[in-house]
């Protein structure tokens, strides 16, 4: 997004919510890096999409039931490698509280 991981500066609404990307032209991405707030004791719920176009969406991240902690290492998830010029991150719970709290998204394509 802006490249600053800092859990205080964060985009957030109440979950369900979606936040979409977009690049100026497509990209192959295998690895996925997102923030969100991180206290030690909550966890988010969220998947991730990516289009070509903006009207076709495929999942590439899918945790939806995810517990693992949020901490400032992020959450890092691989696929196999997606063209795509649109991400889109929909964040579906925050075990805290209604905040959806993305504070960076990050991708990178096969090496």
């Amino acid at each position: 997004m802006d490249g600053i991981i800092d859990k205080e500066n964060h985009w957030g609404d109440q979950w369900p919510h979606w936040l979409e990307l977009s690049l100026p032209s497509p990209h192959r991405i295998d690895r996925l890096q997102l923030w969100n707030y991180w206290d030690g004791g909550r966890f988010y719920q969220y998947t991730v999409e990516a289009s070509l176009d903006g009207s076709r969406w495929q999942t590439i991240v899918d945790r939806s039931r995810n517990t693992e902690i949020a901490t400032e290492r992020g959450y890092e998830d691989r696929f196999p490698p997606v063209s795509m010029r649109y991400l889109r991150v929909t964040v579906l719970k925050n075990a805290a509280n209604i905040g959806c709290h993305i504070s960076e998204v990050r991708a990178f394509g096969p090496k």
